[in-house]
């Protein structure tokens, strides 16, 4: 998002002090609801203004704003007592801001503080409260208390966003309050989340009260950042956990529930490389695969502008967002980060920009604010009027590019589909405030073939006796938890050469969250059926000497059996040797060790792999290179199944796809006999047989079969006829 200067105008409203008008949003229904019941807010005085130096560097930021100082004494009784309702009176250049505040608590249960030496022990939260200007029902304020100082910030159309934080630099022994729509200094950011794939336009149901679900989110400093306060960790830990406190009130204005479960600050320069660009959310989703919370938020003075990974990413690869810190000389940009950071998030949990054309139930926009988005991201072009321009009404929403008004919201729409995203993510749990702390590590791929693995892991804690485990395919298509009860699962079925990637959490009692703990990636390897392998020289050239090289060769498919048939063969005689193996690895029994120039006879596996193994080891060097050797992979049926492997071109057709509830199968059969039909898993389980040993007669078929209720994820049909078998690869 790219937040500008702004420029408002309004009127403050003035209330009876019985009570506010009945249509108010949470956090001033909040306010109402405690004054309803007679609560007088407790009277704080915790921040007194200081006299500005003329020659005070803000100066050449901020046209206006004041100086304060921390009241200890005062902060101390607020952090023994903390008060459930207060007013706090905010010193500003247009006059005292009276607030009406009430204590929140911002933390998952388990809430930890890590650095990159581990876990932080001792940490000492800060007191947390949000609220409103005590007579502006319209507006929204966070602030948050520690021994030493004070975070936050009130947004309301009349003042801009009034920001309280302490300066940075020389002056931050004082506090700094002002409007970011004074600062004299270019604070524009841009958003390069794209919008694209939109989804099609649809008008939701109208926005609940409150989401079922709750977003926890972990925050990861950069070492910039924990040199921007002070070197110290508490201090790092009391700056973001304000932020959170900012952000968190604007989600819980519009009924969406979010809580800090991690916060992990780096200390010296980061393990992972990041540039600020735009492939950094990349980078850190590559490192921080594993992560306590729902969404992992990055952040960095390095970067110029907010990234999510994708729109709607929860409970996949996409739950990770990056968002930058603007200083300006010693004055903190706080607003441009708690909106920016809000705005991502936004994007993680389901909202696209108000820009893009996915909007009204027509895939229109809901404004065009993005239509000169220096970034070029594009995406909203196909909607776009420059004759009938589409501007906000009043101010932009938080996930528009035009004067964000935050007390807007996110406006209706965009919380509507942020809202259904949430309650229908399948690893959030209910309760903001309870949560089951990650106890699984050491997640690895194991016995990897081009259509197998086993996925193992290591858990921490001997109490826990059952997991949920998820696969995905590289069409990242989500699909659902399987509940397993071992630290070992294979998995089958697989296609070589394409991406897996692999999610394994602990189940928690409900309402806590079920974790997210590990995520692994791999690629099964490619089949080599039909090819030429050769020795480390390649063709044509002598091998190289002193290189002990390991290869193994997998047929194209269960039941298929790997042949390798030797076209040249010349190695240094009793100096070097292949040796081939019958199996995945150099366990399996060695089927010959061969040396000199005698061309060996074709080999074949008899493993129920059908791998072949080939170990080549040589010495050196030789005086005299030898050509060394040239081989032909191919991949025949195991005699003893009867099945072959499918002709190039298969004769096997299935749509749609992604399937539906209806799925139809065409094929071709040569001869008359039997054919079964069955619709796999990525586990190579049945999930539907279609057809068993039916007979059909030789020529075209056409099949249609309705599949009922299937999980989302991907799947293969496979087609028994013929003496072959064929498949399909579908997803739901």
């Amino acid at each position: 998002m790219r937040p500008t200067i702004l420029l408002f105008t309004g009127l403050v409203c003035s209330l009876p002090a019985t009570g506010f008008a009945t249509d108010l949003r949470p956090i001033a229904a909040e306010v109402q609801r405690l004054r309803d019941t007679g609560a007088v807010p407790d009277a704080v005085h915790l921040l007194h203004t200081v006299p500005v130096p003329p020659d005070a560097p803000f100066r050449r930021v901020v046209a206006e704003a004041v100086l304060a100082d921390a009241e200890p004494e005062a902060l101390a009784a607020v952090l023994q007592e903390r008060p459930a309702f207060i007013r706090f009176d905010v010193p500003s250049a247009g006059g005292p801001l009276p607030l009406m505040l009430y204590r929140v608590d911002p933390f998952a249960e388990g809430f930890t503080v890590r650095t990159n030496a581990g876990v932080r022990q001792g940490y000492v939260p800060g007191a947390y409260y949000r609220g409103i200007v005590a007579d502006d029902p319209t507006s929204i304020a966070a602030f948050s208390f520690f021994a030493d100082q004070v975070i936050g910030m009130v947004s309301s159309s009349t003042l801009g966003n009034v920001v309280v934080q302490r300066m940075l630099g020389r002056s931050a022994a004082h506090h700094i309050v002002y409007s970011d729509r004074d600062l004299l200094v270019p604070h524009t950011l841009s958003c390069g989340t794209t919008d694209v794939p939109a989804p099609v336009g649809d008008h939701l149901r109208g926005g609940t009260e409150r989401t079922t679900n709750c977003v926890r989110l972990y925050y990861e400093l950069a070492y910039d950042t924990y040199q921007l306060n002070g070197s110290d960790v508490a201090q790092s830990t009391n700056w973001i956990t304000a932020a959170h406190n900012n952000v968190a009130t604007l989600f819980a204005n519009d009924g969406i529930q979010v809580s800090l479960s991690e916060v992990f600050v780096w200390t010296g320069p980061e393990a992972f490389m990041h540039q600020g660009d735009q492939f950094d959310v990349d980078r850190f989703a590559e490192y921080r695969s594993a992560f306590n919370g729902d969404i992992a938020n990055f952040i960095s003075s390095q970067f110029g502008s907010g990234f999510a990974r994708g729109v709607g990413g929860l409970c996949a690869a996409g739950a990770y967002e990056t968002s930058p810190v603007l200083v300006f000389e010693e004055v903190p940009g706080y607003s441009a980060m708690v909106t920016t950071i809000t705005h991502e998030i936004g994007h993680v949990c389901g909202s696209h920009h108000t820009h893009a054309c996915v909007w009204n139930g027509n895939n229109t926009q809901i404004d065009d604010c993005g239509h000169s988005d220096p970034f070029g991201y594009l995406e909203n072009i196909a909607c776009y009027d420059s004759q009938n321009p589409i501007l906000p009404i009043g101010h932009g929403t938080i996930m528009s590019y035009c004067g964000i008004d935050l007390t807007l919201g996110f406006g209706p729409q965009p919380t509507e589909r942020m809202q259904q995203r949430i309650d229908a993510a399948p690893c959030l749990g209910s309760d903001c405030v309870h949560s089951c702390s990650p106890s699984i590590d050491s997640l690895r791929i194991t016995d990897l073939t081009p259509y197998s693995a086993v996925v193992a892991f290591h858990e921490n804690d001997p109490s826990i006796t059952q997991w949920e485990i998820q696969v995905l395919d590289d069409s990242q298509v989500m699909i659902d938890w399987t509940t397993i009860t071992s630290t070992t699962y294979p998995l089958s079925g697989l296609w070589a050469g394409h991406i897996y990637q692999v999610r394994v959490r602990s189940t928690c009692p409900a309402p806590w969250s079920n974790n997210v703990v590990y995520v692994r990636e791999f690629t099964p390897p490619a089949t080599t059926c039909g090819n030429e392998v050769y020795d480390s020289g390649g063709p044509g050239d002598p091998y190289i000497s002193y290189v002990n090289t390991l290869e193994t060769y997998y047929p194209d498919l269960t039941g298929n059996k790997v042949t390798l048939t030797f076209q040249a063969f010349s190695v240094e005689p009793g100096g070097d040797f292949l040796r081939v193996y019958d199996g995945a690895d150099t366990t399996a029994a060695l089927l010959g060790s061969f040396t000199g120039d005698a061309i060996p006879g074709p080999i074949t596996s008899t493993a129920a792999s059908g791998a072949l193994t080939l170990s080549f080891l040589t010495d050196g060097p030789e005086f005299n290179p030898f050509p060394g050797w040239e081989i032909t992979i191919s991949c025949a049926p195991d005699v003893t199944t009867g099945i072959a492997t499918p002709d190039t071109d298969d004769g096997l057709r299935c749509s749609p796809n992604p399937m539906d509830d209806q799925l139809t199968v065409e094929y071709a059969t040569r001869t008359a006999g039997p054919v079964t039909l069955e619709l796999l898993d990525l586990q190579g389980r049945t999930v539907r047989t279609l057809v068993v040993q039916a007979a059909r007669m030789p020529g075209l078929h056409r099949e249609r079969f309705t599949l009922g209720p299937i999980a989302r994820g991907a799947y293969t049909l496979r087609l028994i006829a013929d003496g072959t078998l064929r498949s399909c690869r579908l997803v739901r």
